[in-house]
């Protein structure tokens, strides 16, 4: 009986090939955009999600102003902003600051060994009360208080050591 549909069924698709054409393009448009919706919103809804408290954090944006008045949205915020966000607005229980460099090279030397490394961050010794990683070694609440202090993840440490 099935076997019987799917002969009737080809039969049709062959005798009405404009039609059969246009059908199947449109079933196969909309079901690309929905994959491409669903993998939009998929990836959304995933970003920051690695920390446990990922609904508690929020990230400080501005809208830089071109001299024609075009608005570019702008992650970069002046580093008082993190000390005046803490002191003003009571609700606030952590304020972590990162800072990227921006292309620049840091020169990296361990005893003979050198290197020299482009994606570095500077961070506030707040960032693992904001975001959660996991430690191989060292405490997260005491790893960045001295000044001048890193944090290395396994494979730089295996690179360096």
């Amino acid at each position: 009986m099935l076997k019987n549909y799917f002969k009737i069924a080809f039969r049709n698709l062959l005798r009405h090939k404009g039609f059969s054409f246009i059908n199947i393009a449109g079933l196969a448009i909309g079901l690309a955009c929905c994959i491409l919706v669903a993998l939009f919103i998929i990836d959304e809804l995933s970003y920051d999600r690695y920390s446990e408290d990922s609904n508690r954090v929020y990230r400080v944006v501005k809208d830089f102003v071109n001299d024609d008045g075009s608005k570019l949205p702008d992650a970069t915020t002046p580093p008082a902003i993190g000390a005046a966000i803490q002191t003003d607005i009571p609700e606030i229980e952590h304020v972590a600051r990162l800072m990227p460099g921006w292309g620049n090279k840091f020169f990296v030397r361990n005893g003979e060994k050198k290197f020299i490394e482009e994606n570095i961050y500077k961070a506030d010794s707040s960032i693992f009360d904001v975001f959660t990683f996991k430690f191989l070694k060292g405490d997260p609440k005491t790893a960045l208080q001295p000044p001048n202090a890193i944090v290395l993840t396994e494979s730089a440490a295996n690179k360096y050591f």
